[in-house]
């Protein structure tokens, strides 16, 4: 059996630090981050809402699931990688700096094509699907 499967349960390190961040900063945030898959968070602030997901730094490598970039590609709402707990909060207030719609898109045509869905994908693979390219190579 792959252990896989539990990837996506494991939370970010600062993750607990940021939701508490956010929420003495007055966002509403609802935690997702042992949903298999969403993404970390789900917030709302000032008649506004979206999704973050917390990826602190390329050092620990971080890795998304096909589960999670499908959930990113298919969510009509905004979505931001936040780095750190301030770009979270800004993003929360603003929303400004997420993933545009082409972009998803362009995630949602690439997933498609993918057979292995047991994948995982590092942050170069990402970004390389949402400007249209290939993710063969690692």
């Amino acid at each position: 059996m792959s252990r896989r499967p539990g990837y996506a349960l494991k939370t970010d390190g600062c993750h607990a630090e940021i939701v508490e961040y956010l929420r003495l900063h007055g966002v509403e945030v609802h935690d997702f981050a042992s949903a298999r898959n969403a993404l970390d968070v789900l917030f709302f602030y000032d008649g506004q809402a979206g999704w973050i997901e917390f990826k602190m730094s390329k050092q620990n490598r971080p890795r998304y699931t096909y589960q999670q970039l499908r959930f990113i590609a298919e969510t009509r709402m905004p979505v931001f990688f936040a780095s750190d707990r301030d770009a979270a909060l800004t993003f929360a207030r603003t929303l400004r700096g997420g993933i545009l719609q082409i972009e998803k898109d362009r995630m949602a045509y690439r997933l498609a094509q993918m057979v292995d869905r047991r994948k995982l994908f590092t942050p170069n693979h990402v970004e390389r699907m949402m400007a249209g390219g290939s993710v063969r190579d690692g």
